[in-house]
């Protein structure tokens, strides 16, 4: 009867011992997969901002090769290009620091 009694008790506590290790490992799983959804919620923020900037950046290519391609045309259409005379297509550029102009 001893004998029986002791391994019913090594059976309740290797069943315990299984329950805790998978209690444990459900809870690192559980906050793993917290950490991942919070690393997602990030990366796609920081996505967003990188697509904000990516197309701010060609909105202001597109501009400046509109305006490019305007001087190319004024430069080549203006009274002091067929005179031989050079002139200065940044003079009339407002947004360029003093230095640059």
């Amino acid at each position: 009867n001893h004998f029986l009694t002791e391994q019913l008790v090594e059976a309740s506590l290797e069943s315990a011992q299984h329950f805790e290790v998978r209690s444990h490992d459900r809870n690192t799983l559980w906050r793993f997969a917290q950490d991942m959804r919070q690393r997602l919620k990030e990366e796609e923020a920081a996505r967003e901002l990188a697509e904000a900037r990516l197309e701010e950046a060609a909105e202001a290519l597109r501009t400046l090769a509109a305006e490019n391609v305007q001087m190319a045309k004024s430069l080549r259409t203006s009274p002091s290009s067929r005179s031989g005379k050079e002139s200065d297509p940044w003079a009339s550029r407002s947004d360029l620091p003093a230095a640059a102009a």
